[in-house]
């Protein structure tokens, strides 16, 4: 598989590997990728890195601020 000829479906690959949503094929065309193309291996450490860092902010936040944090914001892109 050619990188830059799909790159959105490796990414939402990579998306649905991070969500822990992969299914045992997904998981092995991914490291395949990673195989054959370490930079993408890269990329995907550093998105890790970012949601693991996103999970550990969430978790201090009390879930009444978060939910109202999430309701202003559906409020302000007009989806409530």
């Amino acid at each position: 598989m050619a990188v830059k000829s799909h790159p959105t479906e490796i990414y939402a690959l990579i998306a649905r590997y991070l969500a822990g949503e992969a299914s045992p094929e997904d998981r092995r065309r991914i490291e395949q990728i990673f195989i054959d193309h370490p930079e993408l291996k890269s990329e995907f450490e550093f998105f890790r890195f970012l949601l693991e860092k996103h999970d550990q902010r969430q978790a201090q936040v009390p879930f009444k601020n978060g939910f109202e944090r999430i309701t202003k914001r559906l409020k302000d892109e007009g989806l409530r």
